[in-house]
């Protein structure tokens, strides 16, 4: 009777955590949640009589996932801009593009990488060097796009960044897929 309640009692436990999961935004936060919540699920496991899979949830999901996903997380250390404009917004220390860009990479703790390229040398759509961020300019020089992929997270903290500025916009794009 004791383990049902107490196996019921985790059950409520991983729901919550689960929920938590799903609403925490820290990566961090994220992988140490994950490796609890398969810590309980490993002895909701065992209490159903399954120890041989406990011992394989412990060892890959407790101790593996979370730390392939810390090791991934940490590896991006770059904000990679590809920009089509041929002014001071981002080419120029003082330009106010470069400002924004370099406050943003700064905060995240990357580091702003910025090249100049040709729209005509990138396969598929952000396939070069994993490109974070392409700036174009509206026909009337007006208005800069800075167009990121939709699933990235980084893009929307950007367009909250610079949700203030008039002549700076955020383009969220699909990636589709290519037959490189």
């Amino acid at each position: 009777m004791e383990t049902v309640v107490l196996a019921n009692f985790i059950q409520v436990l991983l729901i919550i955590i689960t929920i938590a999961l799903v609403a925490n935004k820290n990566n961090t936060v994220v992988a140490i949640l994950f490796s609890v919540s398969s810590l309980f699920l490993a002895l909701l496991y065992f209490f159903n009589k399954a120890p041989d899979v406990a011992l394989a949830e412990i060892a890959v999901g407790s101790a593996i996932m979370p730390l392939i996903l810390i090791i991934s997380i940490s590896k991006q250390r770059e904000y990679v801009v590809i920009t089509h404009v041929k002014d001071d917004f981002v080419n120029s220390l003082t330009g106010e593009g470069r400002k924004v860009l370099q406050d943003f990479a700064d905060s995240n703790n990357l580091e702003l990488k910025i090249y100049d390229r040709d729209i005509d040398n990138i396969k598929g759509i952000f396939r070069e060097r994993n490109v974070d961020l392409i700036i174009d300019r509206s026909d009337d020089n007006k208005i800069y796009y800075l167009r990121g992929k939709k699933s990235s997270l980084l893009i929307s903290k950007l367009e909250n960044k610079v949700k203030n500025l008039e002549n700076i916009k955020i383009i969220k794009e699909e990636e589709v897929e290519t037959n490189d």
